[in-house]
């Protein structure tokens, strides 16, 4: 608030701060809420520790699919009767995030005996190595009981590469994708190595560097000169500048190849400087 000073200037003012007001009544006011928190506080703790409003109910929203609601309800079963002012939260949630299948949690009181849990499921988009799986945020996890026979591809790398391995993966597909053509498994070694294996059998040798390149040039020689005779290729090395070394299926004397050309060479290099 400001009061023009009697005399001075019409220019010249001067601040005054009113007094600020403490009245009884509004002391009384004070003491009176802050009675009303604590006497709210001991009641809460008085009901807590007391064997009153038990955990009757668990409902469960967004349930995994490799999941029954069983096995999830048995992994809560023992907070059932528990008072529900006295459940921790915090620690069931980290029961639940410690289920391999389930990425995010939250749970929910609801008075008098009703716990909600929603949950985030995990999605598997390819195996990892031999025992674990690979979701759409490359993250690795180790379910109890792999899924067996799922369109998954397998990789194979250090847990460092698995988001770079992941796109690899992905952006390798999209190049094979017009031939019909998908990956089964993609190898990534410790030194940058890449190699994939088509679900024919089929390798491709992808070296360290200029991956997506050297998958062009299989795409580009695959469909007059590859596939034609698939049914004999073992393996197509692509780690040379302009071209591609072909290793045939080896056959025993006694049978032929299924083009009838009997036994194939070992090695043989083809397209060099194409």
């Amino acid at each position: 608030m400001f009061r023009r000073t009697q005399g001075a200037s019409p220019r010249l003012w001067s601040a005054v701060t009113p007094p600020a007001p403490k009245t009884r009544r509004q002391w009384l006011a004070w003491l009176l809420v802050v009675g009303l928190l604590v006497g709210a506080g001991q009641i809460l703790s008085e009901v807590a520790a007391r064997d009153q409003f038990p955990l009757r109910q668990i409902s469960v929203a967004g349930l995994p699919a490799a999941l029954t609601e069983a096995e999830l309800t048995g992994l809560l079963q023992d907070q059932l009767g528990v008072n529900i002012l006295r459940l921790d939260l915090a620690e069931l949630q980290q029961r639940l995030l410690a289920e391999p299948w389930i990425a995010a949690a939250e749970l929910q009181r609801h008075w008098p005996d009703h716990l909600s849990i929603h949950l985030q499921a995990r999605h598997a988009v390819a195996y990892w190595g031999e025992e674990g799986l690979l979701d759409a945020d490359a993250q690795i996890f180790h379910p109890a009981q792999r899924p067996k026979d799922q369109p998954w591809p397998i990789l194979y790398g250090t847990v460092e590469q698995a988001e770079e391995l992941l796109q690899t993966y992905q952006l390798f597909s999209r190049s094979l994708s017009p031939l019909g053509l998908v990956i089964e498994t993609l190898y990534w070694d410790e030194y940058g190595n890449r190699r994939l294996i088509l679900p024919s059998g089929l390798t491709l040798e992808l070296g360290s560097r200029d991956g997506l390149v050297r998958v062009q040039r299989f795409v580009e020689l695959y469909p007059e000169v590859l596939q034609p005779r698939l049914s004999e290729l073992a393996a197509v090395d692509l780690r040379y500048p302009d071209g591609a070394a072909l290793r045939w299926i080896e056959w025993p004397d006694n049978e032929t190849s299924p083009a009838g050309s009997g036994r194939v060479p070992e090695r043989l290099r083809q397209l060099a400087g194409r």
